[in-house]
């Protein structure tokens, strides 16, 4: 309930706020739930206020997996990397930002697939508006644009947050944050520090949403997967064997 009558108004704008968020969260199962994104099954408002009912999800937060283990092996780096990717896209399709992704928000179930939760947040995409009140992110993993009340953010915002939980997958330590990084800290790239232990693909994926300027990562998954496959053909062109015939011609295989 609103604390005064002078926070009534910005209660009521709250409100509204969630209820949509809560109605396009519920839509993001809709025509089929997406398996790494929690379910929002219902939501109402009553009692002056309202409420969002999700799917209970059991399973380890990833924080507490680096915390014990520090880095993951490759196999549980892709099982982790690719199913977040998509729901991900799935999120952004449907106008919406996480802005919170850190390790403390991605489950790990039993079967070891991870489902993305708490869309506290999460924030509607409005083409030449901005509606934020407040900023809400998690310094370690957001985005330099986040540290502004008002600033450009969009997918590229969630892909940098997600680039930096996969660093810290990585390398076994949380990555600087962007403002320290801004003003001179060098935290290195991982496709040198991490260089033959996971696929270079991904490595290269990484320092790429890790881009302090925003121009300079992926501005959509679509992007940054078409950067994935781009690095992945080089890389196989690199390592292919090369035959010489006798006319000059080169060719791979």
């Amino acid at each position: 309930m609103p604390l005064s009558d002078q926070t009534e108004k910005t209660f009521s704008w709250a409100r509204g706020r969630f209820l949509q968020e809560a109605k396009t969260l519920w839509e993001l199962a809709r025509p089929e739930r997406h398996p790494n994104i929690v379910r929002v099954t219902r939501y109402r408002e009553a009692n002056g206020t309202a409420y969002m009912f999700m799917d209970f999800e059991q399973g380890r937060p990833l924080s507490e997996i680096l915390e014990q283990r520090g880095q993951l092996p490759p196999a549980e780096l892709d099982a982790l990397f690719y199913p977040l990717l998509d729901g991900l896209e799935r999120i952004h399709d449907a106008a919406i930002l996480h802005r919170d992704i850190k390790p403390a928000n991605i489950l790990i179930r039993a079967d070891g697939t991870p489902v993305l939760i708490d869309f506290g947040a999460a924030r509607r995409v409005v083409t030449g508006q901005e509606h934020s009140i407040v900023s809400s992110y998690t310094p370690v993993y957001a985005a330099l644009e986040q540290y502004q009340n008002v600033g450009d953010q969009g997918p590229w915002t969630d892909i940098y947050s997600f680039g930096a939980v996969l660093y810290q997958a990585v390398t076994g330590r949380k990555p600087l944050n962007a403002m320290g990084r801004l003003c001179g800290g060098n935290q290195g790239a991982v496709t040198d520090e991490c260089k033959g232990i996971y696929p270079q693909p991904i490595l290269a994926a990484i320092d790429r949403a890790l881009a302090v300027k925003a121009e300079e990562r992926p501005r959509s998954v679509s992007e940054w997967r078409g950067y994935l496959a781009m690095v992945s053909d080089t890389s196989q062109a690199d390592e292919a064997t090369v035959v010489r015939p006798a006319s000059g011609h080169e060719e791979t295989e």
